[in-house]
Order: C-alpha cells, then structure tokens, then sequence
C-alpha cells in the first residue's frame, strides 16, 4: 500500500451546518442519472421484494437466523428511504412494518440488553438515529417511551478531545456512527471531533474498527467526515482515503475482503455509498476498471430471488446495496436533511439587494421560508431583506397582471405585512381593479391562473371573494377534470392542483364535485414514478394534496413509491432542485416549491397576527418537571433578564449573579449553578454572555437550567421546545438567531412539547423601581406549561462494558467471520 502523510484539517466557519457542499470540488450532481436509475429500477425493485420475504410478525427483518435482527432492520428502513419507497409498503401480516420493530425494539438494542451486561452503546444509537432519520420519524421521542436518542450520544461527547463513547485510533467505530447519527438528523457535530477522525487515519489512508475490516470502515469515517461538514471533499484525508479504496478496488469494479471470493455486496455498497457523499456519480471514469464499476458489480451478483450479493447473500446485504444503487448516502435519507441542504442552497443565492434574482422568485422564497418557520425578513445580505427587494422591485412586477399581484399578496402577508400598504402601494385595491364584473373575471376570463392566485390572494388578505368569480374558475374546469392554463392549452396538473387550492380557499368543500373530480384529474396523471413529470408540477399537485390534508403515504403507488420520494429525486448534491431530466440546472423556484410541498404548505395562507409577537422561556431544574413559559413582547427586542423579568418567574439576583429560579438555589457545598442558554433551532447552545448584555427578539427561545458546573461543558437542557406550540399560536423564528430545522419545524402536529397551557396570575407590582430579587411583571402575563421530564436512564449513558474473557472474543470473531462470508 501507498503511503500517504496524515494531516488534520482545519475547521470550515459557515453559517448552516450543510454549506459545505457548495465548497466542494465537483459540480454539483443529481440524486440519479438517468440511464443508470434506468437499469437499476428492476434490480431495486426485486431487491425490495425479497427483503419483504424476510420479515418477521413484529415487522423485524431477519438476518443470519430466523429471529429479528435489528441491524438488518436498520439497513432494511434506509433502504426504502433511498429507494422512495414508503415505510408502510413492507409490512408483515400482523401490519408491523420495519419502523415499527425498531420503535419497539430499538432502544433495548442500542442498550445492549441481551448481553450479560447491558449498557449504552454509541454505536448502536448512531446506527439507530440514520434509521430514525430516514424514516422520518422524532429522534428526541423515539419508540414505545418515547426515548431521546440524542441526549446520551451528545453527552458521550469528551469536548477535551473531540472523542465520542470509547473510541480509539485502533476502533473508531462509535465515532463515525456518532457523527454519521447526528448529522443524519441535522445535530452539528462539533469541529474537535471531526479533527480527531481525520487524525485517528492510518498512514495508507484507511480507518480501522478494532477487526481490521479497513474496507468496511474507511468509507463510514469518510462520510462522517463529509457529513460533520468541517471536512471538504479534496481534504488531503478525504483525498487519501480515496486513495486506499481506488488501491484496493477489483477488477469487475467492486471490493472484496480477504474473506471473498467475489464482490462483497456490503463492502461494495458501504464504499459506493461514500462515493455519493462525495459528489461522484458512480460512473465517473475515475472508478471505472476494466471489466466495470461500483454499480454494474453489484449489479452482477443479484439472485434470482432478489437477493444481493455472493453466495450468502441476505436482507442485510441486499439493503447495503439498495442504498448505494439508488445513489444516497446513509446519512443523507431523511427529508429533514434535505430540507436543510436545500434552505443552505437558498441562502447563498441571496443578493446583495436582498432578493433572488427576479420578484416571482424572491416570492416563492419568502414562502418557502414562511413553511420552514422562519420570519422571511431575518433572512438578510448586506442588512437587505427579500421585502426590502420587493418594496423596490413589484410596482413593475404587479403590472403583469392578476396573477402577479396575487402572488405579492400571498408573500406579503407570510412576511407578516399589511398587503393594503405595502411600499406605498394598496396591493388589494390593485388586485380589485383588474376584476371586470360583467364577465365576473380577473384578468382574462379563460385564463385558470388569473382567477386562482387572485382569490387565494384576497384570501391571504382577509377579503371578501366575489362568488361569481368562483362560479367562473369552475366553469374553467374540463372534462377530464383538469384545468388548463387559458383556453387552448390543454389540461396540466398544476393548473388543476392550483384551481384546487384556490377553490377551497373560497369555502368548496373536499367532497364536493369539483374538488373530486379535480383529485380523480390528478391521480390518472400519477406516473409510475410516482410523480407528476417534472419537479415543479410535483411540487404544485403535493400542495394540492396537502390543502386536503391528504397524507403522503395515501398516494403511494403499487410499488410503494410516493409523490414526495419523486420529487425528491429531483433534488442535487449541493440542496438545489432542477426542473426535470431535460433541463437540469439548479433552479430556485423549483427548489422553493419543493420545499413548500415537502412542509405540508399550500398556498392558502392565513392573514398573519402584525402585533404577535413572543419569546420562550425554559425552567429547567435539572431534575423533576421542566417549566415552559411564552412570553408576549411589548418591544422589539429586550435583554435576557428582562425576559426573565416579565416571565414573572421568582429570582433573585444578589450582586448581579442569578442565585435562585423558582426558590431553586445552590445549597452549602453544593455545586450547581444556573446556566443561561439560547435555542439555535435544533439544539441549544451555552451563553457566554450574560443575561443582561443579550438581546431577545421575537421567536427566540431561551432557557435556564440548574446544572453543576463541575461537569464542563455544562449539560444543556433535557427539553426540546415548539415555540408555536408553547404560545399556542403560530411564531416566526428569527433566521439569524435560529438557522437550523428541528423536526417540529417538519412536522408541526407531532409536537416536541405537551402543552396544557394555563395562565400565570402575578400580583400587581407596588409603585416605584423592583429589585432584581423582586421583578415586575406589567406586561401581559406569560403562559406557563409543565413538562415531565424523562427517566434518568433515557437522559444518561450508560458505562461502557468492557469485554472481556477469552470465550466472548473467539464468539465475537465467529460472529465477524460469520458477517463476512454472508455479505
């Protein structure tokens, strides 16, 4: 073997922890190339239909034996994530799918507990969370008891030395699947511990597991290494590593240990699946050997019942290799990462002016943001705002006709502004002017997009719809169901998915002939993709569904294959979407609409509250119930103790030190303290400030928690707040403050937080100045919810045991053997 000097490399500073795709090396790809989706689809597909015959009743997948494996099951979960396939479609016959055995008997397995000696494993928990994450589901309330899977993981975490659980330079093996867990659901992943993987690499470029499986383990320290995002695609260790692989890759293309006698199915694809990380399609003439590459080898050793792989073949490596064939990354399966790379692509296209380019597609981003949570006017370049790009740019842009002044409308207010005075204009009054009563039309009477953006305008704007400009968008539709763009055209479905929003935004019901006949249009264009033939028309119909309230999984065709997983194969390395097939440059409106869809949005908007306005407030007393309080904000922004302050929480502060919280101190001898904290979106991050120098605009979340302060760094709070669902109604987060999605901000109805909101009553203040031990509270009181915190043994890991005896070491490389000649 070559050689190679190992280096460290240098943290990136970026603001979103997924920019660094956007400073690779290569151009970014998409997900699947066509040709090779092409010839794979079958191979996937027989692929998935074996691995349905290897379930068991409680929905586990089988392994070596006939008892449920939760490895495999693991592999099996991201295997349908990759391949588009819903989680439901395999199902046993009792009705448990693979999720539903990991929910059940996942948390027992990351804890180890049919050994002897059960405890926490980091490993197993990383391996776990990119199953969670690729099957969408809440990795802070995970399974029967709703475990946080996280916290320990987290708290695993030496910040000395950048090292997680029991990890070595020998076995690094809780390391990458630390990292690899973590990024999977969108947790950074601190720079020290990127810095001690890259270091733990061996001189010829490999990492090693303790076994000596390089093969297996150098491509999972790679994609950690791509997915902390501290490390670029052409670092000296990525570039090493590369090395290593190419060095030892066969001549049919694929790998194989010294256990083979042809291509490992599991080595191959963990390896492929690196490459993807990378941003290479797995035909890039860099791979290619003489009698093929990556791909065509796994492809060559499926079986005629499905199964991929050599003579021991199984569900394990038939879903290693689905993985890889479907070209993704095992930490790259999930929609809210996903999500994350595509706000990450948004973000950097924003101009200097504010805006992106054009008004209808700054439009379509202040909407997509407006669906991820975020204020669209915290999203700011060179101190200009998207709504500072309109107020200069839409005079010109409204002129084009209805449509167009819907569509402002529909932006203006997800900014929370007044669509009636907005940059000197009446946008409403200007939409009214372009209604002709004689014909009951906006705009041209034929014209679906006129009559639809106009009425889903005035209903953004709280107006009255004129009834005989609906009676005219149904006389639009035709007989197939569908509506076309204007007369001539033909029917489309995102006209039909637009007239179909625009209609139950005007009080149609959705069982009502239209709306039906409108759906039955819809699914007679489903392909067998799954989709509606580009990215955006996907997009549109999705919409539609979702102003139905019609889940995802409902379309989900006869292969299991849904709308979302199509739209999703639109989707490039660097977050951006394309069009379609034919035209397959980064496009932002397609990547806008994508994430409306993929947010549950729709383009029926709600006037926004202009006066709401609140912060968060967490009590955390380390032990027993956490106290959540939301709290109205009179200005626009106050310090961390003033917040505290009209809380109305009881403190004290004697000499400028917060003492107590709630009659909570620090007893004699004692050594806990209150630590001050600021929520950054999905994880909360230790104030070096103190309260009083911090500044508090609406959508923040901050938190107190009594912690000891022996413990560096301080433990964060064991509670993963919903602001929304704190104060009971819809609040923006500040993009600056909050950069980052957590699951609620996907999916809003599965709450982080239970809340039973009561109101805190609070003595009227005597006149005159409060002392910090006494605040006022003159402000509207604050909402206050209780919240239990989960057992000790979810929050904490557990000690590692130490393997020990000759007799479990010859089991365990039995059991190694045993692994190699089966994949």
């Amino acid at each position: 073997m070559r050689k190679q000097k190992r280096t460290t490399s240098q943290p990136l500073l970026l603001p979103l922890i997924l920019i660094f795709l956007f400073t690779t090396g290569f151009s970014p790809q998409p997900v699947a190339v066509p040709a090779l989706q092409t010839e794979t689809t079958d191979v996937i597909t027989a692929g998935i239909a074996y691995l349905g015959t290897q379930i068991n009743s409680d929905g586990g997948i089988r392994w070596f034996d006939d008892s449920s494996s939760p490895a495999a099951t693991i592999r099996v979960v991201q295997a349908l994530a990759a391949a588009g396939v819903d989680q439901d479609f395999l199902q046993s016959g009792s009705g448990n799918a693979p999720i539903d055995f990991l929910e059940t008997a996942g948390v027992d397995w990351v804890n180890q507990q049919e050994t002897d000696s059960p405890a926490f494993s980091v490993a197993r928990a990383g391996q776990l969370l990119t199953a969670v994450a690729a099957a969408n589901r809440n990795p802070q309330q995970f399974g029967i008891e709703e475990v946080d899977l996280v916290y320990p993981v987290v708290a695993s975490l030496d910040p000395n030395t950048g090292i997680y659980g029991s990890a070595t330079p020998e076995n690094v093996t809780d390391q990458v699947w630390a990292m690899l867990g973590l990024a999977a659901n969108a947790f950074s992943v601190p720079s020290e511990a990127a810095i001690w993987l890259a270091a733990a690499q061996l001189k010829d470029g490999s990492w090693d597991d303790g076994y000596g499986s390089y093969l297996d383990t150098t491509p999972l320290a790679v994609m950690a290494l791509i997915a902390s995002g501290d490390v670029a695609v052409d670092a000296p260790e990525i570039q090493s590593a590369v090395d290593f692989l190419m060095e030892n890759q066969q001549p049919d293309g694929g790998w194989q240990s010294q256990w083979d006698t042809i291509t490992n199915a599991n080595t191959t694809a963990v390896i492929l699946q690196a490459i993807s990380s990378l941003g290479q399609p797995p035909v890039d003439e860099s791979w290619q050997k003489a009698d093929g590459d990556p791909s065509t080898a796994l492809l060559a050793i499926q079986q005629e019942n499905g199964a991929i792989g050599g003579d021991f073949a199984n569900a394990y490596s038939t879903a290693d290799a689905i993985v890889a064939l479907s070209n993704q990354a095992l930490f790259d399966l999930g929609y809210l990462m996903s999500a994350g790379q595509s706000i990450a692509y948004i973000v950097s296209q924003q101009a200097a002016d504010g805006g992106w380019g054009s008004v209808g597609q700054t439009l379509d981003i202040i909407l997509a943001l407006h669906a991820a949570g975020w204020d669209p006017t915290t999203v700011t370049f060179s101190d200009n705002t998207p709504l500072d790009y309109l107020a200069e740019n839409c005079a010109e842009y409204i002129a084009y006709g209805p449509d167009a002044i819907g569509k402002t409308i529909l932006g203006v207010t997800a900014a929370g502004l007044d669509p009636t005075y907005f940059a000197d204009l009446d946008l409403v009054a200007a939409l009214n002017a372009t209604y002709d009563e004689t014909k009951a039309a906006f705009g041209m009477t034929d014209n679906t997009w006129h009559q639809s953006l106009a009425i889903l305008g005035l209903n953004a704007a709280g107006e009255s719809i004129p009834s005989d400009v609906v009676d005219t968008l149904l006389g639009l539709q035709q007989e197939d169901g569908g509506w076309e763009y204007s007369a001539g055209f033909g029917t489309w479905p995102d006209n039909t998915a637009l007239a179909v929003q625009a209609l139950l935004a005007a009080g149609e019901t959705a069982n009502s002939a239209a709306i039906q006949n409108g759906l039955g249009y819809l699914q007679s264009m489903l392909s067998a993709t799954g989709g509606w033939g580009d990215s955006s028309t996907t997009a549109y119909s999705i919409m539609a569904l979702n102003a139905l309230g019609v889940p995802n999984s409902a379309w989900a065709n006869e292969t299991g294959l849904t709308p979302l997983s199509e739209l999703f194969t639109y989707q490039k390395t660097n977050g951006a979407f394309f069009y379609n097939w034919e035209y397959t440059d980064d496009n932002l409106m397609s990547t806008a609409s994508a994430l409306l869809a993929l947010f549950g949005e729709d383009f029926i908007i709600t006037a926004a509250d202009l006066d709401a306005a609140y912060a968060g407030l967490v009590i955390d007393p380390g032990e027993g119930a956490a106290t959540t309080l939301c709290v109205p904000l009179e200005d626009e922004s106050m310090s961390g103790l003033d917040l505290l302050i009209a809380s109305g929480v009881t403190y004290s502060a004697p000499e400028g030190f917060i003492e107590s919280i709630m009659d909570i101190s620090n007893p004699d001898g004692g050594t806990n303290y209150w630590s001050y904290w600021q929520w950054n979106g999905n994880q909360w991050v230790f104030s070096n400030a103190g309260a009083g120098d911090t500044a508090v605009r609406t959508g923040s979340v901050e938190a107190w928690h009594f912690t000891s302060w022996v413990i560096f760094p301080s433990l964060a709070p064991d509670v993963v707040p919903n602001l929304s669902a704190m104060c009971e109604t819809p609040v923006l987060k500040n993009f600056t403050e909050q950069p980052f999605l957590s699951f609620s901000d996907l999916y809003p109805d599965d709450l982080s937080v239970s809340i039973e909101v009561e109101s805190v009553t609070t003595e009227e203040p005597a006149e005159g100045t409060a002392s910090p031990s006494e605040p006022t509270n003159e402000e509207t009181p604050a909402e206050v919810t209780s919240v239990e915190e989960p057992e000790a043994s979810e929050r904490s890991s557990l000690p590692y045991y130490l393997i020990g005896g000759a007799s479990i070491i010859i089991l365990i490389v039995v059991i190694l053997i045993l692994k190699k000649k089966g994949k």
